[in-house]
């Protein structure tokens, strides 16, 4: 008998041969004319009747049929998957964290883990429920529990474990311990697998496993989520947790590179941290161990908040339109670009909009609001809202509309705040449209007051006095699918999100080899040049920077669209 997979060969000894020739159930056997007939990779086809014909100048004789059976019985070692046999005894039952319920049913599963080694050790067989009543602990009782070990052969040792987990947790064992599960394994075993000899042994039994219980992590129940506190408030943090064991608590704090730092004495299942003041906003988490393991919480963001009302004055009114989810309390967020958030106050509102005033905006050249529902945490406002400082210094400066006023003209954005006799250019593509700033008396206009400043339309300003002017631009930040058309040739364009930085890359400007980008710097009185190669280089130049509210000329020979999707819900 061979087995399937494995090789064979016959031989034949006799004297004064000149030729062989060998049969396989009557028929020759191409090629077959040696003294050995050697059979490789076995198949089931293969078994059957083998004889040699051996012949010389004198005649032929033939040799008695040799019968070959080709077994396709396993060729890797085995183990039965039995945790309570009588011969040998094996009496291990699993039992839950307290270490006396018997584990029963289908809402735990075993598996066998095994290997040529401990480093080599794999899950064997299939997850197997356990039985239940008188049998709870076990798994399956009798001689159909055979699980093969594909690298370990027939006769060599094997190392062997027993895992049992949570059903409800996962799938696997490796998803009940992630999910944090219960989930436990027997010491490591070893035994000689079966499968081996003539005909195969039986499978080997798991003799020496001993009985084991699950174990589990702390588990968190319940605690603190995101808390919005006034200054001065008190301000603590609890948890609650389901053991089986003592837990030790640990308070961690988050630090500004996203890892977590243990709070020296926070090992109390509340954490008080007394009168609430900005420094403490941050994210806070708990861990809990015991014996089993540690279980870390999730991150409990705190915001300290100013007290801001509805209708408050100060120096800058505002106002959001709402969604109307998620009210009637909610979080005003402050940004400066529109890119990093922090919480400014609470507001409570029952309308479709939120006005309110920010007492701490006097110092800043921009900020943006948006509001997020207390309750969900969802961004309720339907877009962000803010200001820009546009500052005018002496002789020329590139300037655009940062935001949408709600009066987008030259009358609407700057209004009368600025000095006699400055004029505005809008450039046509061929030409300038020119709009002077006229003071009479009490009076003040525009020549074009109505001449349209859109955002990402930019304009020149000259201002011919040698004092710097401001003008505060607040309105609501664009959103959604925002697209500027350059042409061919020279243009004045400008980011229609108002925010600062490098234009080919945060601001998302298209570019092709050869655009020229021309930045006027007012303190030089003369422009700066910007030339790229296309790919994400500027040799000439280096990458352009621009301001907020500032606007640039383009060159380029092909004509395309700027489009930005933007939006200040996460």
């Amino acid at each position: 008998m061979a087995r399937a997979g494995e090789s064979f060969a016959f031989d034949v000894l006799a004297t004064g041969v000149e030729a062989y020739q060998w049969l396989f159930n009557g028929a020759e056997l191409a090629g077959a004319t040696a003294a050995r007939l050697e059979l490789t990779a076995l198949e089931p086809a293969q078994a059957g009747g083998y004889q040699v014909i051996v012949s010389n100048f004198v005649g032929s004789v033939a040799s008695t049929t040799c019968q070959l059976q080709v077994s396709t019985l396993t060729s890797v070692g085995t183990v039965w998957f039995n945790n309570h046999v009588t011969r040998p005894l094996v009496e291990a039952p699993v039992c839950d964290v307290n270490g006396v319920t018997r584990l029963a049913g289908s809402s735990y599963l075993a598996q066998l883990w095994a290997g040529p080694s401990t480093n080599e050790m794999a899950a064997v067989g299939e997850p197997t429920p356990f039985l239940t009543g008188a049998l709870a602990g076990y798994v399956v009782v009798g001689t159909n529990s055979a699980v093969a070990i594909p690298n370990v052969a027939p006769g060599a040792p094997a190392f062997v474990q027993m895992r049992a987990w949570e059903a409800g947790a996962g799938a696997t064992y490796e998803d009940a311990v992630t999910a944090g599960g219960k989930h436990g394994g027997s010491d490591i075993i070893t035994v000689v697998a079966g499968g081996i000899g003539e005909p195969p042994s039986s499978p080997a039994f798991l003799a020496g496993l001993r009985t084991f219980r699950l174990r589990q992590a702390p588990l968190i129940v319940s605690q603190t989520g995101d808390i919005i506190v006034y200054e001065g408030e008190q301000l603590y943090l609890e948890v609650t947790v389901d053991s089986s064991y003592p837990v030790i608590y640990q308070w961690q704090r988050e630090t500004g590179d996203g890892a977590w730092q243990n709070i020296t004495g926070a090992t109390n299942f509340r954490l008080w941290l007394g009168a609430a003041a900005t420094q403490m906003e941050g994210g806070y988490r708990v861990t809990a161990r015991n014996q089993d393991g540690t279980t870390a919480g999730e991150p409990m963001h705190v915001y300290v908040s100013q007290r801001i009302f509805v209708g408050e004055s100060g120096w800058a009114a505002l106002r959001l339109e709402l969604t109307g989810e998620g009210g009637p309390v909610y979080l005003i967020e402050k940004s400066a670009d529109l890119l990093k958030w922090s919480g400014l106050g609470l507001i409570t509102n029952e309308t479709a909009t939120l006005e309110f005033s920010d007492p701490t905006a006097a110092e800043q050249w921009a900020r943006f609001y948006r509001a997020k529902s207390v309750q969900s945490g969802a961004v309720a406002s339907k877009a962000a809202a803010g200001f820009v400082v546009l500052e005018f210094p002496y002789g020329f400066s590139m300037r655009s509309n940062p935001l949408l006023t709600g009066n987008n003209t030259a009358a609407g954005l700057l209004g009368n705040l600025l000095p006699d006799c400055v004029m505005l250019y809008k450039w046509t593509g061929t030409r300038y449209d020119i709009n002077t700033f006229f003071v009479v008396g009490a009076e003040s206009l525009w020549d074009h007051p109505d001449m349209t400043l859109n955002p990402g339309e930019g304009f020149i300003i000259r201002n011919p006095y040698l004092d710097t002017y401001y003008v505060a631009v607040a309105g609501q930040v664009p959103e959604g699918r925002l697209v500027n058309q350059i042409p061919a040739g020279w243009s004045i364009q400008a980011s229609q999100v108002p925010q600062a930085g490098r234009l080919d890359t945060l601001l998302g400007l298209p570019v092709v080899r050869g655009d020229n980008i021309d930045l006027y710097r007012p303190a030089l009185y003369d422009y700066e040049a910007f030339v790229t190669d296309g790919a994400g280089n500027w040799p000439i130049g280096g990458p352009p920077m621009v301001w907020l509210g500032e606007s640039f000329w383009v060159y380029t020979t092909q004509a395309r669209e700027w489009v930005r999707e933007f939006s200040t819900k996460p």
